[in-house]
């Protein structure tokens, strides 16, 4: 398989010799035979570029490579929307440290975050949900999940400011914007709160894209932790439950179901009886 280990001591150690990625390797190796056919042609990394390729363009095969360390890898920011420009600023999000672009809870359409301020420095990044954060918002709903951040600050108490793009949501007039948070830094109490922001619709690829500004400050309310150069934000926009219009998904409830599958058989049950249908309420 071109993997530069036999296929004896492959079977010996228990890996297979027909899998060029297994087993897998550190970033860095160079055991390899970049001419064989078969390990060219996988993606030890997966990162979407076939090892070939990588080689070819000087790129670690076994490495994801993330150029501006946010923490996405670049083949997920450069399929991103607009061509991997997701806050449409001229310049790919891959390279902007500052600017993160990945698949929102649908798994369909992306989401990109870009952050400016004194806290603009990117530690952590992801989409998560209310299965992930380990706590529901009553009868409200995150189709498109939340953006979870964290982020260092310079010098404490400085700010961030947040612009976050959800191309999944092209209307955010039924959507209300929350954020998990305690209702004071450092408290335990965290829950589901209003957060001050703004949104507007911005036209992105022809696309027209909700997008979120708001403001975060270290140690302030919205942040987890005390003042500690470090803000901690998940936050995103909710819709309630039984008002999906606009939501990704529109499914009728169990109960809406159960009439449909009642009256069906209610149907049924007069076609094969035809006296059913003489019967008269007095």
């Amino acid at each position: 398989d071109g993997d530069g280990i036999s296929d004896d001591a492959e079977v010996a150690n228990g890996s297979d010799p027909a899998n060029a990625c297994d087993p897998m390797q550190a970033p860095g190796y160079t055991g390899y035979d970049a001419s064989n056919t078969t390990w060219a042609a996988a993606d030890c990394d997966g990162d979407g570029t076939p090892n070939g390729d990588e080689v070819t363009n000087g790129s670690d095969p076994y490495l994801v490579e993330d150029s501006d360390g946010d923490g996405i890898p670049d083949y997920i920011e450069n399929a991103a929307t607009n061509i991997g420009d997701g806050n449409n600023d001229g310049t790919p999000d891959y390279l902007q440290s500052n600017v993160a672009s990945m698949h929102d809870a649908t798994g369909s359409s992306y989401v990109t975050v870009e952050i400016t301020g004194e806290c603009s420095q990117l530690n952590t990044v992801k989409v998560v949900t209310d299965t992930d954060i380990g706590q529901t918002d009553g009868n409200k709903t995150y189709p498109y999940g939340s953006v979870a951040i964290t982020l260092n600050c310079l010098t404490p108490g400085e700010s961030a400011g947040m612009r976050v793009y959800w191309h999944g949501l092209q209307d955010p007039s039924d959507y209300v914007f929350r954020k998990f948070a305690p209702t004071a830094p450092g408290l335990m109490d965290h829950q589901y709160l209003d957060y001050p922001h703004t949104a507007t619709v911005e036209m992105i690829d022809g696309n027209n894209v909700a997008r979120y500004d708001y403001t975060l400050t270290d140690g302030a309310f919205g942040d987890h932790t005390i003042v500690d150069s470090v803000i901690i934000d998940p936050a995103g926009p909710s819709i309630e439950a039984n008002n999906v219009g606009n939501a990704p998904f529109n499914i009728p409830s169990t109960n809406i179901w159960a009439l449909l599958v009642l009256g069906l058989a209610f149907m049924w049950q007069v076609s094969r009886h035809p006296q059913l249908k003489k019967i008269k309420i007095k």
